[in-house]
C-alpha cells in the first residue's frame, strides 16, 4: 500500500516535471520566433465571382482581383524590397473566404527585391458573390 502511494506520487511528479519542461521549451521557441520577425504587413484582398463577365480593378491599396467568372483567373503582383539584411524568409498566410481561390508561393526568400504573384482561380463549383480576406506577409531573419 505504501509503495503504491509512493509510485503514484512519483508518477504525478514526473508528469508535472514533463509538463513544465514542455512549457519552457515551447515558450523559448515562441520567444525566439517572435524576436526573429522583422516585419508583418497585411493586405486586404477581394474578388467578385459573377456569371456575367469580367471586370478589372487597379486599386493600389489592396489586392482587388475585380470581377471574375467561373473558370477564370487573375494575377496580381506585389514587389517587396529591403536593404537592411542579407536575406529574409517570407511567409504568406491567406485568411478569409477568399483563401479558397488564392494560390501564392509558400517558400520565398527576399534578398534586395522580390516579386510575389497572387493568383485568384475561380473553380466551376464557386458560387457567385463577393469574397474577401487578407494576405499576411511575415518577414523573418
Amino acid at each position: 500500500m505504501k509503495n503504491q502511494k509512493k509510485n503514484g506520487k512519483n508518477l504525478r511528479n514526473n508528469i508535472i516535471f514533463f509538463l513544465v519542461i514542455v512549457s519552457l521549451l515551447l515558450s523559448a521557441y515562441l520567444i525566439s520566433y517572435s524576436l526573429s520577425i522583422v516585419d508583418v504587413k497585411e493586405i486586404n484582398m477581394v474578388v467578385e465571382v459573377s456569371d456575367t463577365g469580367i471586370g478589372f480593378n487597379n486599386n493600389a491599396s489592396e489586392l482587388n482581383f475585380g470581377v471574375l467568372g467561373v473558370g477564370n483567373s487573375a494575377k496580381k503582383t506585389i514587389i517587396l524590397t529591403q536593404s537592411e539584411y542579407d536575406e529574409l524568409k517570407v511567409k504568406i498566410d491567406i485568411s478569409g473566404d477568399i483563401a479558397q481561390f488564392i494560390r501564392v508561393p509558400s517558400e520565398l526568400t527576399l534578398k534586395d527585391e522580390l516579386e510575389i504573384g497572387f493568383v485568384a482561380s475561380i473553380p466551376g463549383s464557386a458560387k457567385t458573390g463577393i469574397y474577401k480576406g487578407k494576405a499576411k506577409i511575415i518577414m523573418i531573419k
